[in-house]
């Protein structure tokens, strides 16, 4: 069983402390852990009960969303990560290391180890600066793009069909309140978004 609080595994039988709470036994790996359940129990096992009906149900349908867009393809051999990356590069063109490292939101050692796998099955390539051979610049291969491509299409094919039960009007009005949204965020651009795909957004939605 796990504690509730902490998430650490615990046998009931060498359990710190255990507590009941709506006819269930709970089992905890510390004192201090039951004492922050006895608190307030909903808290760790309703979590997302304390807030808003509204603000859950985007929550949810934000999730489904992102998992619809942009959640690796059933069947490719790709990584959500990996995609991003190769997204980034679809968009963007030749990059350097640190700038698809800031786009996709990870540590430049995380990058190059992206890299690094997508150059393993043919689909980026590295080259150095000719002025200044330590920069490292990356790009998509011809199978790379083609393949960022094809994944471009059935994305936009997706939001095509997710903006159809909505009536034009609607359809802009959506757009405009996600993008109200977007720009009260901390960094309203977001890593990887680009002019060219805040325009497809406008677009789709026109």
């Amino acid at each position: 069983m796990r504690d509730p609080v902490c998430g650490m595994e615990v046998v009931p039988a060498q359990a710190a402390a255990q507590a009941q709470y709506e006819g269930e036994t709970y089992y905890f790996c510390a004192r201090a852990c039951k004492a922050l359940f006895d608190k307030d129990p909903a808290r760790f096992l309703h979590p997302l009960a304390a807030f808003p009906a509204h603000a859950r149900a985007l929550y949810a349908a934000l999730r489904a969303l992102s998992q619809a867009v942009y959640g690796a393809p059933a069947g490719q051999a790709l990584g959500e990560a990996e995609w991003e990356a190769l997204r980034v590069l679809g968009e963007r063109g030749e990059c350097r290391m640190r700038e698809l490292a800031a786009a996709c939101g990870v540590a430049l050692s995380t990058a190059t180890g992206l890299v690094d796998r997508l150059v393993a099955k043919g689909l980026v390539q590295r080259r150095h600066g000719e002025s200044d051979r330590r920069l490292v610049l990356v790009r998509l291969t011809g199978r790379g793009r083609l393949l960022y491509q094809e994944r471009l299409e059935a994305d936009m094919r997706l939001v095509l069909g997710m903006l159809q039960p909505l009536g034009a009007r609607e359809q802009r009005q959506l757009v405009a309140l996600l993008e109200k949204i977007v720009r009260a965020l901390p960094q309203a651009a977001g890593p990887g978004r680009s002019d060219d795909a805040e325009h497809a957004t406008h677009d789709a939605a026109s």
